[in-house]
């Protein structure tokens, strides 16, 4: 039997953007439209920032070709990277894990290049 989605599901990494559209939608203040507006703004810069970081992965990220770390000590020199520099990781952002991931699979041919993602991170925060 095939699974069907429910048309009113969330992702689960959307809730907080989905619990601020209706805070709009039920109450148009300032303040609501002002926290939706920050919420989606934050979003973009996340998008941004890992477009720039790791292009070549994205490709991979949005067609669902990145296949699970392996390299655990890399995966982790990344995201501790990215978070001492950008910010905790948050429900959204997390997503992009994976592309840390890709990168650590990449620099298995070329452990010397793993300063060089550092540096790509720390320079885009």
């Amino acid at each position: 039997m095939a699974y069907i989605k429910n048309e009113s599901a969330v992702d689960s990494r959307d809730i907080n953007l989905h619990y601020l559209y209706s805070q709009v939608m039920l109450n148009p203040s300032t303040e609501a439209t002002d926290a939706l507006t920050a919420a989606l703004n934050q979003r973009m810069v996340v998008d941004k920032r890992f477009n720039e970081m790791f292009p070549v992965h994205m490709e991979a990220f949005k067609n669902s070709e990145i296949s699970a770390p392996s390299d655990y000590n890399c995966y982790r020199t990344l995201i501790d990277t990215y978070e001492a520099s950008c910010g905790k990781f948050d429900d959204y952002s997390m997503k992009y894990m994976k592309i840390f991931a890709a990168e650590c699979e990449g620099l298995k041919s070329f452990p010397e290049n793993q300063v060089k993602s550092v540096e790509k991170i720390k320079n885009s925060c």
